[in-house]
């Protein structure tokens, strides 16, 4: 995609928006969880896939609480930042999330740190 030379407001306030829906370790998470799901994942199933993923409460076992706090933050904080960003769609009603942009590169960036992959891989309507 070009962009034209004034546009350059434009696409900065764009890539902080992508890059900041990523800052947070759960919304990184997410993106990891979400990038393998091939139909999306309902809420309460990627709140333990992350508590898991994150090693929440140590060991074999899950912190039931660290859970229900994933889930609480998922819902009000983490997955609206990942929609406006334009990466991820939420069902709020029905509980489901998904990837709104090709999992594969998303799931490549969030493993080598590739910024470009990720907001090459997000619509342009999403900024």
């Amino acid at each position: 995609m070009m962009r034209k030379p004034s546009d350059s407001g434009a696409t900065d306030r764009g890539i902080d928006r992508h890059l900041a829906a990523v800052s947070h370790p759960h919304r990184l998470s997410a993106l990891r969880c979400l990038a393998r799901a091939d139909s999306g994942l309902h809420l309460a199933d990627l709140a333990r896939d992350i508590a898991r993923r994150e090693g929440a409460g140590g060991g074999e076992s899950m912190d039931d609480d660290a859970v229900e706090r994933i889930y609480v933050d998922l819902y009000h904080l983490h997955l609206p930042k990942l929609c406006e960003a334009g990466v991820v769609s939420f069902d709020a009603e029905a509980r489901l999330a998904s990837m709104a942009v090709d999992g594969a590169r998303v799931q490549h960036w969030v493993a080598t740190g590739d910024h470009r992959d990720a907001l090459d891989a997000v619509p342009e309507t999403a900024e």
